[in-house]
């Protein structure tokens, strides 16, 4: 037999070759598995049907930068439609990640992510950033990561950014138009109080609507963008009841109260609410153009004639708002999509698969993507740094030859694009992209939506100060719980 003491110098060499064999066989990076000769690599991502082939096209660089070492990388792809029953793909994807398996990727597409990361189940993308040899925090939008953070950890990671910008119909009255041109940004409620300025002051535009994008036509919208600023999740305290906050509600519910026309919610999942239009029906809006304010379209060839000063659009607190969506937003700038890596995935070869997807997303030789065609004529901005200025040019030459020099919202009107006019509208788009950011993030009780709260005061049957103390109520008392 052993000694006492040579059994425990057996055991310690035992436990060191098992964490030495631990250390090398978890979390492999594409670097690592360098050394394993034919070896197989698969993820498993679950991503709406729009973005399938840009996975596919970032599957196939990965799977040269592999072949190189002698061995094969794949995809396995799950991919749903807007037709299929989302509320059955979340639960499932809920049921996965409790389980420790399933999708080794998906793209955040309203799931609870901020409790999925509560529970431990989504990787933090910084500690990925920090660890990885060749990445860095700087090499992206920091103010973009910082928007998309939870509890100071990075759980959703977004592959670009884009923002909205409104337009001024030029032929309204001079104080009105004067009162617009004279911001460089601009929130909703701002946008809500001109709108009033010019309906109950001068009769003659009363006809006119607030514009062909749902964020100004949707009253319920509109106010849960604008709530959101009153919340504060994290230190689980609320001021909706506040003086300031009733009145932009009386400034929304002006534009809104008695309206004849309304749409099922954009977000059924949410709770059977509606949201109210404005004086015109959604037909109305689109083919008459009889709009005061106005979006910038993604697509150039829909820019509405007759408007200028096109602005971002903020939030209450004055940071630039930027869409999470990863469907197609119809506005320019837009949004594509942020991934979530979960815990039980390997992180590692995850990350390094999201950096081919950044680059495919912005490699525009033959698109074949609904993704890619909307970056070629769309100020996205892709959320590498090193892809900035080569996208930016790339669209500004491609749109304003097309389109005989007009690009407002960059700041080239009439004629080519020289280098000084280039390197203006660069600079612009450069200053808002560095502006501090939040996301169009509804993290809201599903009892707000369904309280019947928003309904009775768009209606008429309560005042504003009476909805706010509801609303205060019911969302306090989910910040609780």
């Amino acid at each position: 037999m052993l000694s006492i003491k040579k059994q425990k110098w057996c055991l310690l060499a035992t436990m060191l070759l098992v964490t030495f064999f631990t250390l090398t066989t978890c979390g492999k990076s594409s670097d690592t598995y360098e050394s394993d000769a034919n070896t197989e690599i698969s993820l498993h991502v679950l991503i709406p049907h729009s973005y399938y082939n840009v996975f596919r096209q970032a599957e196939r660089a990965m799977a040269r930068e592999f072949a190189a070492r002698g061995m094969s990388f794949t995809l396995n792809i799950t991919y749903y439609t807007s037709d299929d029953d989302m509320q059955a793909i979340n639960t499932r994807l809920n049921v996965m990640l409790m389980a420790g398996q399933g999708y080794d990727l998906f793209l955040w597409h309203y799931q609870p992510i901020h409790s999925f990361a509560d529970n431990g189940f989504l990787t933090d993308f910084y500690t990925l950033i920090d660890n990885h040899p060749t990445t860095r925090r700087e090499d992206f939008f920091i103010n973009v990561l910082e928007a998309y953070e939870h509890r100071s950890g990075l759980y959703a990671f977004p592959l670009s950014f884009g923002f909205e910008y409104i337009g001024i119909h030029s032929g309204l009255p001079e104080s009105i138009t004067s009162s617009f041109l004279s911001l460089d940004t601009v929130a909703l409620h701002e946008i809500f109080a001109l709108y009033n300025r010019l309906q109950y002051d001068y009769s003659d535009y009363n006809h006119l609507d607030m514009g062909n994008t749902f964020n100004l036509r949707s009253a319920s919208f509109a106010l849960m963008i604008t709530i959101g600023d009153y919340i504060d999740v994290e230190n689980q305290t609320a001021s909706i009841n506040s003086d300031e906050f009733v009145q932009i509600l009386e400034s929304i519910g002006r534009v809104f109260i008695g309206t004849d026309f309304w749409i099922n919610s954009q977000y059924p999942s949410r709770g059977p609410t509606h949201d109210y239009l404005t004086r015109a029906s959604m037909d109305y809006a689109f083919l008459n153009f009889g709009n005061a304010f106005g979006p910038m379209a993604a697509i150039f060839d829909m820019v509405e004639p007759g408007f200028n000063h096109f602005i971002p659009l903020i939030n209450s607190n004055g940071n630039l708002l930027i869409n999470p969506t990863p469907f197609i937003s119809s506005v320019a700038g837009g949004g594509w999509g942020a991934v979530c890596i979960p815990a039980a995935s390997d992180g590692e070869l995850a990350w390094e698969f999201v950096q081919h997807l950044i680059s495919a997303i912005v490699t525009l030789q033959n698109p074949s993507d609904l993704v890619q065609h909307s970056m070629l004529t769309s100020l996205t901005i892709p959320i590498s740094r090193e892809y900035f200025r080569p996208h930016i040019e790339s669209v500004i030459n491609r749109v304003v030859s097309r389109y005989r020099g007009q690009l407002p919202f960059a700041g080239i009107s009439g004629g080519r694009v020289d280098s000084h006019a280039m390197e203006a509208a660069i600079a612009r788009l450069e200053v808002l992209s560095e502006m501090p950011a939040s996301i169009f993030e509804l993290r809201l009780p599903e009892a707000l939506v369904t309280s019947g709260t928003f309904e009775a005061f768009f209606m008429g049957l309560i005042t504003a100060e009476e909805a706010a103390l509801e609303m205060h109520n019911i969302v306090s008392l989910w910040l609780i719980e």
